[in-house]
């Protein structure tokens, strides 16, 4: 029926995992354009500038049709 049944899931400790940093370090700075902080900062940080060098490298869309479509806190990225 198409439907992805996840079976086992185990969270992972990234402290000596230096991939697994990597990865919780984009996925954290792009949520920063997904999701910005309210209120904005003053400043951007560094994850800021990291979300914002990955999208311009890449190309990546972030842009919602609608709000609706981020309701449940899922983006589908084409790269």
């Amino acid at each position: 029926n198409g439907q992805l049944i996840i079976d086992i899931l185990e969270a992972a400790d990234s402290k000596d995992n230096d991939l697994l940093q990597v990865a919780d370090l984009f996925t954290a700075s792009i949520n920063r354009i997904i999701n910005p902080p309210d209120p904005p900062p003053r400043n951007p940080g560094p994850k800021d500038e990291l979300a914002r060098y990955v999208v311009r490298r890449t190309g990546v869309s972030v842009d919602a049709e609608s709000e609706d479509q981020y309701e449940d806190l899922a983006v589908r990225i084409n790269l």
